[in-house]
């Protein structure tokens, strides 16, 4: 199970579409910002572990705009400048055309980077199982929050309380989306009364 080579997706609050076997058909690769220059460009955050595939000259993304209308954008280019990275897409010449982009989510189909075996789209864990190596059921997840040292999984435990779990070996075994599931091997209070409480701001 490898933890960090995968594309960072929406939570549960943030859906997306999904295909007929309820995977997501879309995953989360950046947000735009405000127009920088007057070509056009965009300030864009990237939430993407592949910025060069996902962002390629050529590449076909989706933006979601604030006001919930979808438009398809070719990226034309992508440059970073000190701490600052931008995106040019074809057809957005000025900044009359680029500042209705402006807070859109930007995503991308999730095939588009093919995965090794022992990676996963964070998109795909949401509510995943969450048994012990026995088999034994302890909760589902929820959500994945990003933490300092690995993202953390939030699980809602059979009993009703919500934990946040390391997404990291030895602590998860296996995630195996088709299987619906994802192996976990605690140590003692992760998950039961010696864990505290998940707090709301963990959420992204």
């Amino acid at each position: 199970m490898a933890a960090g080579s995968r594309s960072r997706s929406p939570t549960e609050d943030e859906p997306v579409s999904c295909d007929p076997g309820g995977r997501a058909a879309e995953v989360l690769v950046a947000r735009l910002g405000r127009p920088w220059g007057r070509h056009g460009e965009l300030l864009v955050e990237l939430d993407t572990d592949w910025p060069a595939q996902r962002f390629r000259s050529g590449a076909g993304l989706t933006a979601e705009l604030r006001s919930g209308e979808r438009r398809s954008l070719r990226v034309r280019a992508l440059t970073t400048r000190g701490t600052r990275t931008m995106v040019a897409f074809d057809g957005v010449d000025g900044i009359g055309a680029a500042e209705p982009l402006a807070g859109a989510r930007l995503l991308a189909p999730r095939e588009g980077v093919p995965l090794a075996r022992d990676e996963v789209h964070v998109a795909d864990l949401p509510g995943l199982a969450v048994v012990l190596a026995d088999g034994t059921v302890v909760g589902h997840v929820e959500a994945v929050a990003e933490g300092v040292a690995s993202d953390l999984v939030e699980v809602r435990t059979t009993d009703g309380s919500r934990r946040l779990v390391p997404l990291v070996e030895p602590i998860v075994l296996a995630i195996e989306p088709e299987a619906g599931r994802m192996v976990v091997d605690p140590p003692a209070g992760l998950l039961d009364d010696g864990a505290s409480e998940a707090t709301p701001g963990a959420e992204r």
